[in-house]
């Protein structure tokens, strides 16, 4: 078997005798795997303390016909991610009691082969 070879990104593996034989390591077309990654990931935080402000706070995740909404219910929790294994261009809106709404439009979350690439994104909340 030929050593692994990296190129821009892609590892080949190829048999000695049959190129047929190749896999695509991880890339832009990377095999199935049985695990989901999430559309976005959205790390919330006070704008002032710069502490977590995940508790409370609720995610509405919008791409035409499709809404999903997200709660910040546990202490300690940093991210509120949905979008899973879905592609397509997102409107956000994170709003908190005691906050100024979080608002970002076109965050565009891309199908690589057989899984979304998660977009990570930082909302700062200002108090009211």
């Amino acid at each position: 078997m030929m050593p692994l070879l990296p190129f821009r990104g892609i590892a080949l593996i190829c048999g000695a005798m049959a190129v047929s034989s190749c896999v695509l390591g991880p890339s832009d077309t990377e095999s199935c795997q049985t695990y989901a990654n999430w559309g976005v990931a959205v790390e919330v935080r006070d704008s002032l303390s710069m502490e977590p402000a995940v508790l409370g706070a609720i995610l509405e995740i919008v791409d035409g016909t499709y809404r999903e909404t997200v709660r910040g219910e546990f202490p300690g929790q940093i991210e509120l991610l949905g979008a899973t294994e879905r592609a397509g261009t997102y409107h956000l809106i994170i709003s908190k009691p005691g906050y100024v709404d979080w608002v970002v439009s076109d965050v565009v979350v891309k199908q690589y082969g057989c899984h979304v690439r998660t977009v990570r994104l930082r909302a700062l909340l200002a108090p009211l």
